[in-house]
């Protein structure tokens, strides 16, 4: 890998001007928020739309993002994940468009599964606020740039992987309170 990325710093910076120039080259007009608004990295609108839209950057080069402080979103809240995964040097990185709620969604039960499999192998894991997922679980939203175009409420959750429904049938499995849920399948 890349050495001038492996310091988080660096990879949160590189990961935003990518997707400032990402959703630039779209059409939005994007400011960035510097740390000055909790859960938002940038502030974007489309000016065709006249619609303002939260969005909360997470990059990773490697393995899996650290989806820590990705909450979910009150209903109506039009707020989104870009996921950026870095690359080479000079090679463009691949980007994944998430409704916010979904991605709180993967990591929280990416994140019970693994703490209750342990559980139910007799392993004690004490609780923790990491949380982890891979590209693998985001692949329905890799560069799906037009989902965008809609609120983030309105994005089918029949995006997320199959193994979220497995994990939600069982009853010690749950979303967190403050989360608004997903249906099953959800069609925009």
């Amino acid at each position: 890998m890349v050495a001038w990325v492996t310091n988080s710093a660096i990879t949160g910076a590189t990961g935003l001007y990518y997707a400032a120039a990402a959703l630039s080259e779209r059409g939005w007009l994007v400011t960035p928020t510097l740390g000055n608004a909790p859960r938002t990295d940038l502030l974007v609108q489309h000016p065709d739309q006249h619609r303002a839209v939260a969005i909360q950057v997470k990059a990773k080069i490697g393995k899996d993002y650290q989806l820590g402080g990705v909450d979910p979103s009150p209903v109506g809240a039009d707020e989104w994940c870009l996921l950026i995964a870095l690359r080479e040097v000079g090679e463009r990185p691949t980007i994944y468009v998430v409704p916010r709620n979904h991605a709180s969604a993967v990591a929280h039960l990416a994140y019970e599964a693994t703490r209750l499999s342990r559980v139910r192998e007799g392993n004690t894991v004490p609780p923790h606020d990491r949380r982890f997922a891979g590209e693998q679980e985001f692949l329905g939203y890799k560069e799906a740039w037009h989902l965008l175009d809609g609120e983030a409420d309105a994005v089918p959750t029949s995006l997320l992987p199959d193994w979220i429904w497995d994990w939600l049938k069982d009853p010690e499995v749950d979303l967190p309170e403050t989360h608004p849920g997903l249906a099953h399948g959800a069609e925009a």
